[in-house]
């Protein structure tokens, strides 16, 4: 009796495991889909990218508004896959507010995002910069801009 419930247990830390494991990874594939909303944009302005942080101009060439989120993610690329960095600071601690890009509008400089106390430096490599935002149905998308350090 005491070896099937050892078994048993054993069993059942592999599948919690397994589990853990699989959900990391769905995790790590949330972000997989982005820039994928048509006529919307986002990109580094030139001269602006640091290992401290960089600014960000949004294109909008649709008939519609949307409100871009404040928070992001920075994720680096490593042998050809995006790996989420973890992050310093607790999730929503933000200090800027959202932003709603107008339709047909270009805004340089929307905003810049310093990543210091949420990263600390990166050091050199390829990297991306996850920002959401949200159409007025609510519907979330992710826009990314890639950079090199």
């Amino acid at each position: 009796m005491k070896k099937r419930t050892i078994r048993a247990l054993e069993i059942l830390g592999i599948l919690a495991a397994f589990s853990l494991i699989v959900a990391a990874s769905v995790a790590e594939k949330k972000n997989a889909v982005v820039n994928n909303y048509k006529g919307v944009s986002m990109s580094a302005e030139a001269g602006s990218i640091s290992a401290e942080g960089l600014t960000l101009n949004i294109t909008n060439d649709t008939k519609e508004s949307f409100v871009l989120k404040d928070e992001y993610i920075i994720e680096k690329k490593t042998q050809g896959q995006w790996y989420k960095l973890p992050s310093q600071t607790i999730a929503g601690d933000w200090e800027e507010e959202d932003v709603v890009i107008e339709p047909e509008t270009t805004m340089d400089e929307v905003c810049t995002v310093t990543w210091l106390e949420s990263y600390g430096r990166l050091p050199s490599g390829e990297y991306r910069l996850l920002k959401k935002f949200e159409t007025k149905d609510n519907e979330e998308h992710v826009l990314a801009v890639t950079f090199s350090l």
